[in-house]
């Protein structure tokens, strides 16, 4: 017993640990230009990973044949163009492929 509480304090005190330091020091790590650099082109790099990841596991010949992924990722595309707006996209984007899936899997041929 003393083991397990023991390393549930350690995970406590890492996992505290990780998410406050970066606080302490954003003033000062947020004015460096590699830092500046991440901020704008991050959020880009991440859209591309969650496409990527979503459409290379879909199994093009079967029923809905990826559709519900490519029309969801053309909402993200279209919206993310247009408003510049990454929660809105990803989110509208999540959402539009929840509705997809399950009407196509309501309307999945028998």
């Amino acid at each position: 017993m003393l083991y397990l509480m023991s390393c549930l304090g350690v995970m406590f005190v890492t996992t505290a640990l990780t998410r406050t330091v970066p606080f302490l020091f954003a003033e000062r790590l947020g004015a460096h230009p590699r830092f500046q650099v991440l901020g704008k082109q991050l959020p880009a790099s991440i859209m591309v990973l969650l496409s990527i990841q979503c459409l290379c596991e879909v199994d093009y010949l079967q029923y809905p044949y990826g559709l519900c992924e490519l029309l969801a990722s053309g909402l993200v595309l279209a919206l993310h163009s247009r408003l510049r707006n990454s929660l809105l996209s990803i989110g509208a984007g999540t959402l539009a492929y929840g509705l997809l899936t399950h009407l196509a899997i309501g309307q999945a041929p028998q």
